[in-house]
């Protein structure tokens, strides 16, 4: 026996197998690249705890995306066909809120490996630079060892040749400079060899950390790691180069010289000896102003990127962020809006419910109340009126025929005569 669907819904019928794989399988599909994207983010690092994370948000968001799609299509849509306006609207904010987390967290996974490994290669070539200048400017400090060398001998020499003609005044300060003199001389030699060492530990851990960098048989992770320890021995070894020759001490002992000796009672050779002193000082002022060409904090090493950060490279890796978009949020909406305009299509319009009158002002003023006019006439008996027609059928028959029509006459005229 055939119904009549008389509710205002869309008749229930079977649904496509598509649209039940669609339902299903599109949840399923994102999450799987959502838990892929989260991995390549570092999310599942930290041994087992980091994978029972991944599986935890994996499932919650499976169960988000899932039903947030479920019920927008099997509750959704029949709301709206019995009237309810604003149940789509809802559906489609939700579905475009998971969408968007899905999109945001997916798609910058995809890229992160790549995002990172490029920041750190601009981060080595700029740190590689900036060693560079700081081993150069090293490297002038070792031209203080041959100065200081030749300060002490002029010194000794000179010493030697006042002590020839009496140990006096004059000769006892030359002793006390060629003293200090080949003192610093003996120290800044001494340095040079652990310099050598420092300089040789340089250039080993800047020849591993292009390998570090370049090894993709680990994760960029690992290799950040690595490259952190290293940026961080590398700037040890930089200042460990610079401590290795004691600047400050040759920078102290300049302005000894410039400062002069005074010896009682002989202002000329007090002249002498301080122009020669002053000499020395401005040689070692001239090669200790060249310590300074390295100026500025080092490079720092880079942060973390985050998920917006990786947008920066949308235009370098649009492919992946269109794929990701479409099926995160493209995909879902299309899939809700055409079973809604389906559905809308073959359903009936909804009943129209009539609002009860509201009662107005005049109503409570007079005491009177609309009401139909319809109701107060009597209900038809059906008999009555079969006996009304009999009684009019008769009332026919009996009256007699109709007189025939008079003739028709022309008007006359005033005067009596007809007109013509």
């Amino acid at each position: 026996m055939n119904t009549q669907n008389t509710s205002g819904t869309a008749p229930e019928r079977k649904r496509d197998w598509y649209l039940l794989a669609c339902m299903a399988g599109l949840p399923l599909l994102a999450v799987a690249m959502l838990g892929f994207g989260l991995h390549q983010m570092g999310t599942a690092s930290g041994g087992i705890a980091g994978w029972v994370k991944l599986l935890i948000i994996c499932a919650a968001a499976y169960a988000a995306s899932y039903g947030i799609l479920r019920l927008s299509i099997d509750k959704g849509i029949p709301l709206y066909t019995r009237g309810r306006r604003a149940a789509p609207v809802v559906c489609l904010t939700a579905i475009l809120l998971i969408g968007t987390a899905f999109f945001l967290t997916t798609a910058p996974g995809y890229v992160m490996p790549s995002v990172v490994e490029a920041e750190l290669t601009d981060h080595q070539d700029a740190f590689s630079d900036y060693a560079i200048g700081r081993v150069a400017v090293a490297d002038k400090a070792k031209d203080l060892v041959p100065a200081m060398q030749s300060i002490a001998e002029d010194l000794q020499a000179k010493h030697l040749r006042e002590a020839d003609t009496g140990y006096g005044p004059i000769a006892q300060a030359l002793d006390a400079l060629a003293t200090r003199a080949n003192g610093l001389a003996t120290v800044i030699t001494g340095s040079l060899g652990v310099r050598q060492g420092v300089l040789d530990d340089i250039n080993t851990l800047r020849e591993d950390m292009a390998p570090t960098l370049a090894d993709e048989s680990t994760s960029i992770w690992e290799r950040r790691a690595a490259l952190r320890r290293q940026h961080s021995q590398m700037l040890s070894l930089l200042a460990e180069l610079e401590r290795a020759i004691p600047v400050s001490v040759v920078q102290s002992y300049a302005g000894e010289l410039n400062d002069g000796v005074l010896i009682p009672d002989r202002e000329e050779a007090n002249a002498r000896i301080n122009r020669d002193l002053s000499g020395y000082s401005s040689g070692l002022t001239v090669l200790l102003a060249e310590q300074r060409g390295v100026a500025g904090p080092p490079p720092e090493f880079p942060e973390k990127p985050g998920s917006l950060d990786t947008f920066h490279y949308m235009g370098k890796y649009a492919p992946i962020f269109l794929l990701t978009f479409a099926v995160d949020l493209i995909f879902p909406v299309l899939l809700f809006m055409l079973t809604l305009w389906t559905v809308a299509s073959v359903s009936p319009p909804p009943a129209r419910v009539r609002k009860p009158r509201v009662q107005t002002d005049t109503d409570v003023l007079t005491g009177l109340k609309a009401m139909d006019v319809r109701r107060l006439a009597p209900p038809e008996d059906p008999s009555s009126d079969a006996a009304d027609d009999a009684s009019s059928q008769g009332r026919a028959e009996d009256d007699p025929k109709p007189a025939p029509p008079l003739p028709h006459r022309k008007p006359r005229r005033p005067n009596g005569k007809s007109k013509c």
